[in-house]
Formats: C-alpha cells, structure tokens, sequence
C-alpha cells in the first residue's frame, strides 16, 4: 500500500516526459490509427528560420506543452534546413510531405486525421502556449467534426462549420476556406457567428480597393479614405483605409508634425481590433521611440527612390 501511494505521489511531481518527434509521416499516421491520435506536424527550418526556433524554445520544447500533447498527438517534425544537417534523403523526403501540404511559409504547424487529412494548425511564429492550444484544440475537434459533418444539424452544424472556416481562415494559403464559408452561410442563416457580417465586410473592403485603384491622385484617394472611415464601422476595413492613409502620409512627411499627424493615424490602426491593440499600439510607440532619427530615415529613403 506504501509503495503505490509513494509511485503515485511521485507521478503528481515528476515532469511530463520530453516529446518523440519523429520524422517520417506515414508511420507516425499508423501509430496515430493505432493509439486514436491525431497527428502535429512541425515544419522548421532549423539552421535559419528565427521563428521556427522560437516557437519551438518557448512552446513545442517545454515541460507543459509535453504534457498537453502527448496523450493527443503523434508529433513529427519536417525540418527544411538551408546547411547539410540531414541525409539528402531525408530532406527530399521532407520537402515532399512540405509540397503535399502546400507549405510554403515556416514555421507551419498542422494538425493530421489518422489518414492524412487536414484538420487545422496555423501559419507563422506565435510563441504563446495558450494561442497554441486554442488552435489545436480548434483543430482536433474538427478531428472528430469532419467525419460526421454531413449528419450535423442546427446549431451543431453550425458550431462545427465555424470552426472549420475559422482554421481555414488561418490557413488560408492552404484553400478550403471559401468551401466552408459557403457552408457556414447557408447553415446560420440567423447570423449567429456573425458570417453575414464578415461577409458585408469583405464586399465593402473589396469595394474601396477598387474606388482607391481607380482614384486619380493621393488626394482624390484621401478624400475616399475619409468618407469610408467617416461611414464604415467594421474594423477589417477601417484597418485598411487608415493603413493606406499612413502610406499616403509617409510618402509626404516633412515636418516632426507630419510624422506626428502619421503616428495618430497608425495608432488609431492599431487600436481597431481591441483582441490585437495592445501588441500593435506597442508596435508603433517602438517604430516611434526615435522620432528624429524616424524622420531622418523617411526623408533620406525617400531621397534614394
């Protein structure tokens, strides 16, 4: 009785066991058939891509993450490394499996079914545990979702198809979101994800690209930018009229209040998307953090061109 209570006491205090990455996807998708998994791919590039090792120093190799994927996935990793660190083999191997997912930016995590379909991941270094998880956790329930979304109803339906536009969205160089959104639209038809939105969102935004195209000069363009920020309250759009506004008035600065009038208009950018504003509002305050020598730089390259 002794010795169980010290072994479990002892598996309450020791750290979960280090990940096994392996690197060869076809017999990680039989283990993951074998032990009800999922699959996680990690494409890196180990020699050069800063990203790719951060996510993987501060998320994929800690103690937490181990202990979070272990019981859920078969872990492979596909390292595209610019120095001879792998067999020629073995990088042929993984620019194959890069070239079946249509991999192109680094670093990719992807999440597998058993038979090798796509149920989700993201693009890009984003070294936080907990955005880790959401997406994963988005990903292996549509694990579960994609084999019966056919039998879905309601809300149900609905639930599973937004996840499923939501990691598409995300991976949206990889396709398939404009197929779920289709889906999405027609299944909520009362709005409740706020697709409808989204969409009246995308035709406006598509809308001012082609007035904005189409204007004679910067000033018939700002003239655009300040009736659609003075009538628009969706944020993707207002992002990218104020973003255009800024390029039009860097292309313009002069005078410390110029460059000034410049920040405003990108902190009010940054400030549009409340879930992203702190990050991007410290952003632009460090671009800012030498106005002169900002200034000195603008008007030097724009001397240069």
């Amino acid at each position: 009785m002794g010795y169980f209570l010290g072994a479990a006491l002892a598996a309450c205090v020791l750290p979960a066991a280090a990940l096994d990455w392996q690197v060869n996807l076809e017999a990680a998708l039989e283990q993951a058939a074998g032990q009800g998994k999922a699959v996680l791919v990690f494409f890196t590039g180990s020699d050069w891509c800063v990203y790719c090792r951060e996510l993987e120093g501060k998320v994929l190799a800690t103690p937490e993450f181990a202990e979070y994927a272990g019981p859920r996935f078969v872990c492979v990793e596909m390292d595209l490394p610019h120095k001879p660190l792998l067999s020629p083999g073995q990088l042929e191997y993984n620019r194959g499996v890069a070239k079946r997912y249509g991999v192109t930016g680094y670093p990719t995590l992807l999440v597998l079914d058993a038979a090798g379909g796509l149920a989700g991941g993201f693009i890009g270094g984003k070294p936080e545990l907990p955005y880790v998880r959401e997406m994963l956790d988005t990903a292996l329930q549509n694990v579960q979702d994609l084999p019966r979304l056919q039998q879905l109803q309601g809300q149900e339906r609905v639930r599973a198809l937004h996840n499923l536009y939501r990691t598409f969205k995300q991976l949206e160089k990889l396709g398939r979101a404009n197929e779920y959104r289709k889906l999405l639209l027609e299944a909520d038809t009362e709005n409740v994800t706020g697709i409808h939105d989204e969409l009246k969102a995308h035709r406006l935004l598509e809308d001012y690209r082609t007035r904005l195209r189409a204007a004679a000069d910067p000033d018939a363009e700002l003239q655009i930018i300040a009736a659609g920020l003075a009538d628009c309250t969706y944020p993707e759009v207002r992002v990218e009229l104020l973003n255009r506004k800024v390029q039009i008035m860097q292309a313009r600065v002069q005078t410390m209040d110029d460059l000034m009038a410049m920040k405003e208009v990108m902190l009010e950018s940054a400030r549009q998307i409340p879930e992203h504003a702190p990050a991007m509002v410290d952003s632009v305050e460090a671009v800012f953090r030498d106005p002169q020598g900002l200034l000195e730089l603008i008007k030097s390259q724009r001397k240069g061109n």
